[in-house]
């Protein structure tokens, strides 16, 4: 009302019915609910029956038990709209109650007065409360996020959490790209003074045998990175510059060449988060690794083993209170998706920095919470070492018999068609074997056999494998459906799949170990 009284239009959101007294010239009620509503004066009296002076009088007569406001009994709202229009007020009402030719009403008012009068108190919204605020300092400059992060992780509101923590976008950082063999030169100086970096080679592939390298970032500091981009937006790579625009970057070749040193020193310690995929990709590109030092990765895994993965995302976000960008952020996904190695050494600036810049804070922060729980000394004679040797063995590969593989897909072929047929035999009818809703229709409208469990969602009688075992006991087609479900997976999840899965230039599958 004082904002109001200097010429400010005033809304009120509000889904309390007790604030459409105060509504006036110049002061509004918006109700947010569906399609939200404002309430003036004219919309109070439509709504509510009376005038905005007047809700306070029928609030007192009906009471509001959510708010323990007794009110008068026997009086609901549309009485206490009667009433007070006719009266006028509440107290020409409780003046007249005598007069009133309603028993029910002249006898509740005449008892209750004292009742009615205290709760039109209570549900009196005061105005006259002494306070001297500056309305400018009323004036919304937006929601602080540290604070609303600071909130929000303390009480664990984890959805809120992800939406208010720090990203790229919001701190302040040093993130530079390293585009010429002189500046890769210094940057390699520096890494070798500073004895100990954070890296990560930026790939165009999630697979490490088939992957090329997009880049290679560094970190010696928090929130500073260096990003050497090697083989982004090259002719025929779908990048969003014409071949003739390539952004400047370092040759491919001549700079691994340069880092091959830094690299293969053991006495550099060398800091990541999958250091694993590192180490293969650098392999396969002539280049080894050494001086692995910690691999907050496997740092992640060793404090909380129960989760289902460590990716450097959730890790982050669990460890540092920051929102790191993910793949799918910055290239796309689906159908729009595109590959990193297809965007510009600028667009990809901030991903390729922070693998390398989170991988350094996460490792400073987890190595403590390691000798805090008594892991430092699996992690180190365990974990740290066996890394490398999961590689070779990635690396390496399993070499398939894929003629082996082919005969025996024709006989399982072979098998699936005559347990088919004998299938059909028993049912009576052809149908789909790999819909349940088909099978259940078989097995529990037709044939009648015992519907022993119920879906979680549809509520239909499940056909899933502890069912069909138990009906198999009491009837052949179950156990044929069995025998032919194990059949058709080993085909087409391992016979058939296998071959796909072998590498074009090594002819063997390379399958990735987590530790």
């Amino acid at each position: 009302t004082r904002a109001s009284e200097k010429g400010f239009d005033v809304a009120i959101v509000s889904i309390d019915k007790d604030f459409f007294q105060l509504v006036h010239n110049g002061v509004r009620v918006y109700d947010p609910r569906e399609d939200g509503a404002w309430f003036d004066e004219a919309a109070v009296q439509e709504k509510f029956g009376v005038q905005p002076s007047r809700v306070v009088d029928v609030l007192a007569l009906v009471g509001d038990t959510s708010d323990n406001v007794a009110g008068v009994p026997g009086v609901g709202k549309k009485g206490a709209v009667d009433l007070i229009t006719t009266f006028g007020s509440l107290d020409a009402l409780l003046a007249g109650a005598s007069d009133l030719t309603q028993r029910k009403y002249r006898e509740a008012l005449l008892a209750h007065r004292e009742d009615a009068l205290r709760s039109r108190a209570l549900v009196t919204i005061r105005c006259d409360v002494p306070i001297d605020v500056d309305v400018e300092t009323l004036r919304y400059r937006g929601a602080s996020r540290e604070r609303c992060f600071e909130l929000f992780s303390r009480l664990a509101f984890r959805t809120l959490v992800d939406e208010y923590a720090p990203t790229a976008d919001t701190i302040q950082k040093d993130y530079g790209l390293v585009v010429s063999l002189p500046e890769l030169d210094a940057l390699i100086s520096g890494l070798r003074t500073a004895g100990e970096f954070a890296m990560r080679v930026v790939t165009d592939d999630p697979s490490a045998m088939r992957a090329g390298i997009a880049g290679v970032a560094f970190s010696t500091a928090d929130r500073q990175a260096r990003y050497i981009p090697l083989g982004h937006g090259r002719p025929g790579g779908g990048d969003l510059l014409s071949a003739d625009t390539v952004s400047p970057q370092v040759d491919r070749r001549a700079a691994l060449e340069r880092l091959r040193p830094l690299f293969e020193d053991s006495s550099v310690r060398k800091v990541g988060h999958d250091l694993k995929a590192d180490l293969i990709v650098l392999r396969n590109h002539g280049v080894d690794l050494a001086g692995l030092a910690f691999d907050s990765m496997l740092a992640s895994y060793l404090l909380d083993a129960t989760r289902p993965g460590h990716p450097l995302e959730p890790t982050s976000l669990e460890h540092l209170g920051y929102k790191a960008l993910t793949e799918d952020d910055v290239c796309g996904r689906g159908a729009k998706g595109v590959p990193l190695s297809s965007l510009t050494p600028e667009a990809s600036l901030n991903f390729a920095g922070e693998r390398a810049d989170l991988a350094r804070q996460l490792s400073n922060r987890l190595a403590p919470l390691l000798v805090a729980d008594s892991l430092d000394q699996v992690f180190r004679e365990m974990e740290m070492p066996l890394l490398p040797v999961l590689a070779d063995i990635e690396r390496a590969g399993i070499l398939i018999d894929g003629p082996a593989l082919a005969t025996q897909s024709r006989h399982i072929e072979q098998e699936l068609a005559r347990y088919t047929e004998r299938i059909y035999a028993l049912a009576g009818q052809e149908f789909n074997i790999n819909s349940p809703k088909q099978l259940g229709e078989i097995l529990f409208d037709k044939m009648q056999l015992p519907a022993l469990k119920k879906t979680g969602k549809t509520r239909s009688a499940s056909t899933a494998f502890e069912v069909l075992e138990e009906l198999a006991l009491v009837h052949e087609l179950p156990r044929l459906i069995l025998e032919w479900r194990g059949l058709h997976k080993l085909k087409s999840t391992y016979i058939d799949a296998l071959p796909q899965l072998v590498h074009p230039v090594t002819g063997r599958v390379h399958t990735s170990f987590n530790q």
